[in-house]
């Protein structure tokens, strides 16, 4: 509250001297205080309260539109100096990594050009798990379902040289029977060295059989080579299936010696289960000019 002044009790006790004095440094503090408004013209204003989020801060200064900083600080090396007005987009990188653009050649699909193609590579850094084909290797996967269970023709202990019926004769038979139907779906044959008695001699082929419902199959075969560094893969055209006869024949005493000569014959070994042009025993040997397709 303020206080009143008592002007008759004041003079009275201090006298007009003093009273004067006082006047005059009233009058003194009240021409400063004028004075320094005008100098400062329209100040800020602030509240704080020590982090207290209830008060805020307040501006009174006259604002103006936007404008520009130039930065005059020297840059990094391998900074860019941006010029004023453009917009960046914030890149981060790892110190003294750079970027390149780099455009992949694209990878060429493999040209099947004959009954059964074969591409056999070398793997990178002697690791067989990162083999990687020259071109863009698909195989045939129609989509067919598994008609009977995988058979195996391998050697064993007892007969390293000699590859036979590793599988239930009932598994071998469904096979021939599928074939000599040329009911739509998939079988596979595996034979060779399977169990890697021979080590790094050691080698097997699997081959996933297409039967897409007339008198062609299209065949896909891998390589399984138990030494590093190559692989094999192997698409086929459309190879040409042996009349029903030959299964009929086959299926007639199906003893594992008489499945193991009809499913992969006498040629492949241990060391070499498909030697340059082979073909199994239940197809022709050859394929057709009918352009391979899987069945509608």
């Amino acid at each position: 509250m303020e206080k009143i002044r008592d002007e008759p009790v004041e003079r009275a006790v201090h006298g007009d001297a003093a009273m004067t004095t006082c006047d005059s440094i009233l009058a003194t503090t009240m021409t400063l205080c004028a004075a320094l408004a005008l100098a400062c013209g329209p100040g800020t204003k602030e509240t704080a309260s020590d982090g207290d989020p209830s008060t805020t801060s307040t501006t009174d200064a006259l604002t103006t539109g936007p404008t520009t900083t130039e930065a005059t600080a020297a840059t990094e090396p391998g900074t860019t100096t941006v010029e004023p007005g453009t917009t960046t987009e914030a890149t981060t990188l790892e110190p003294g990594t750079t970027t390149e653009a780099t455009t992949d050649e694209p990878v060429m699909a493999c040209e099947i050009d004959a009954c059964l193609t074969r591409f056999t590579f070398d793997c990178e850094d002697f690791n067989p798990s990162g083999c990687v084909p020259p071109c863009d290797f698909r195989g045939w996967d129609c989509g067919l379902p598994q008609a009977c269970k995988p058979i195996k023709l391998q050697n064993t202990p007892d007969s390293l040289e000699l590859l036979t019926l590793h599988s239930p004769v009932e598994d071998a038979v469904c096979v021939l029977q599928q074939l000599r139907d040329r009911a739509i779906g998939r079988v596979t044959i595996e034979w060779g060295d399977i169990q890697g008695f021979e080590a790094d001699a050691a080698v097997s082929v699997l081959a996933n059989v297409d039967i897409v419902g007339d008198e062609g199959v299209l065949m896909t075969w891998s390589w399984d080579y138990k030494a590093c560094c190559i692989d094999t893969l192997a698409q086929s055209q459309r190879v040409l299936l042996q009349p029903p006869a030959f299964f009929d024949d086959c299926l007639a005493d199906p003893t594992p010696e008489k499945l193991t000569a009809c499913l992969i014959g006498a040629t492949p070994t241990p060391y070499e289960p498909a030697p340059d042009d082979y073909l199994p025993p239940w197809t022709l040997g050859m394929c057709d000019a009918t352009p391979p397709a899987c069945p509608a």
